[in-house]
């Protein structure tokens, strides 16, 4: 599962404690709880419960799942309640010690189970421990693992490159943009009883000084069902980023790509292309890895959404959409990313006798010719801060990496990446054009809709074809 999903209620967690965001391992984990038996259906609501819109009762019924009192607990076993809780206390101390005049955590729409893992991250030390006493507690089956692909203490952050030059920094205004909500100004009473402005730099979050202000700001209010404006370009590329907005390269997991490994299959799942899929598949190890896996199953959308629709460049106020051939080829784009080495070494080539990618020189890349993290800092404070400051002012910054070019991408056998491609009998909104797919030696396979639905897959057909791709 990613951690680079910033919006929501992760990001207060974020800006206030810090660490890696777990919306979406807790939404995983939450749904793999079993629900046959009423404790554990006690759990999955607790751990599936939002606080309120309205600060108040919010606050108030967090303090009531912290003293035990609030009626989420009814249902839950007392060993278990008196084993949970004390995760919930820590987190609640955490929260208290980061309090500061006008920059509170915001508990309006907290997730209670990122709550609870982002506390026994905090008491365990690991991200990894706290997913795998989540798993324990709810009893999610022993065969199903849920494996961050980072086991990390640190935030780590997506920014995306448009085909256009743009930079979007943040997964949450990449896929589900908001109005970032916290007050630029609040206001403390002073002894004398009289207000005096609280400015955000007035006291320092978990973040680092001088990062990039999309990254240390409160996104809590946004929603994925709202009407949201289309990309101005396609996307060209994901990467990672420093709290600076500087391109990084981190490695997976170790337990990831173990994972990987030692798979039968592989399944690019439905979900957001650029935000779910992309930020495993660019991480460092993990393209390696999965070539040795024999099936690699993509599933397409069954609809096109924010990530993969963008303004039309030859016909003006008009949409377009990837078709499903761009999805696969943003799924190997991003394989050659993560198996590529230092520009000044190596690249990848397809020359390797037993079809495995491998190293060639660096020509097959696009060089990557500036971080502009400029606007990370009002003109002002980088004069005043020059002396330690003067990094973010840098130009034509040389990444470790660079991107495949189109050609190279193209001469690439995609197969080594994805081996079979499942799409709806009749795609809504994305083009499939199976002819070119299968050129590619990909196989393709048509799934028919649910029974009243246009855009779901009928479930007992998808498992057919799964027995079918796996023999």
């Amino acid at each position: 599962m990613p951690i680079s999903d910033n919006g929501g209620s992760t990001s207060e967690i974020i800006r206030v404690i810090g660490g890696p965001a777990i919306g979406d391992v807790r939404s995983r984990i939450t749904r793999l709880i079993p629900d046959e038996q009423p404790h554990n259906r006690a759990l999955r609501n607790l751990f599936s419960y939002r606080l309120p819109d309205v600060y108040d009762e919010a606050k108030s019924e967090w303090n009531q799942i912290v003293d035990g009192t609030h009626i989420l607990w009814d249902g839950v076993e007392s060993h278990y309640k008196e084993m949970i809780r004390p995760f919930f206390v820590h987190m609640h101390v955490e929260l208290l010690k980061k309090s500061r005049p006008g920059r509170e955590f915001r508990f309006e729409r907290a997730s209670v189970g990122n709550l609870f893992l982002s506390g026994a991250r905090l008491f365990c030390g690991s991200l990894d421990s706290a997913v795998e006493l989540l798993c324990k507690m709810t009893d999610v089956s022993k065969l199903v693992s849920v494996l961050p692909v980072l086991n990390t203490n640190f935030s780590y952050h997506i920014s995306a490159e448009l085909k256009n030059g743009d930079l979007i920094t943040g997964q949450s205004q990449i896929s589900h943009p908001s109005v970032l909500s916290l007050p630029t100004v609040s206001h403390r009473q002073d002894t004398n009883g009289t207000a005096t402005p609280v400015t955000p730099t007035s006291f320092e979050d978990a973040n680092l000084p001088f990062s990039h202000p999309a990254l240390s700001t409160s996104q809590i209010m946004f929603s994925k069902s709202a009407i949201e404006q289309p990309l101005a370009s396609a996307i060209k590329r994901i990467f990672y980023i420093n709290p600076y907005g500087q391109e990084i390269h981190p490695r997976a997991s170790p337990r990831v790509l173990d994972s990987v490994n030692n798979a039968d299959a592989i399944v690019y799942s439905i979900g957001s292309l650029y935000t779910s899929i992309v930020p495993v598949v660019i991480l460092e190890g993990f393209a390696e890895k999965l070539q040795k896996c024999k099936h690699k199953i993509m599933i397409l959308n069954g609809l096109p959404d924010r990530e993969t629709t963008y303004e039309s460049n030859t016909s003006p106020r008009s949409l377009a959409y990837m078709d499903a051939e761009q999805y696969i080829e943003a799924v190997v784009t991003s394989c050659l990313y993560s198996l590529s080495g230092p520009p000044s070494t190596a690249a990848v080539s397809t020359t390797s006798a037993t079809g495995i990618v491998t190293p060639l020189p660096q020509g097959h890349y696009h060089a990557k010719g500036q971080v502009d993290v400029i606007s990370t800092c009002s003109g002002s404070t980088q004069m005043d801060n020059s002396h330690y400051n003067s990094h973010l002012n840098l130009r034509n910054i040389q990444p470790r990496k660079n991107h495949p070019n189109s050609d190279f991408v193209d001469s690439v056998q995609w197969t080594n990446f994805v081996t079979d491609f499942i799409h709806l009998t009749e795609p809504n909104g994305i083009s499939v054009n199976v002819r070119a797919i299968e050129a590619r030696g990909i196989r393709c396979h048509h799934v028919p809709h649910a029974p009243g639905s246009s855009f779901q897959y009928d479930l007992q057909s998808l498992e057919q074809t799964f027995l079918r791709i796996m023999g």
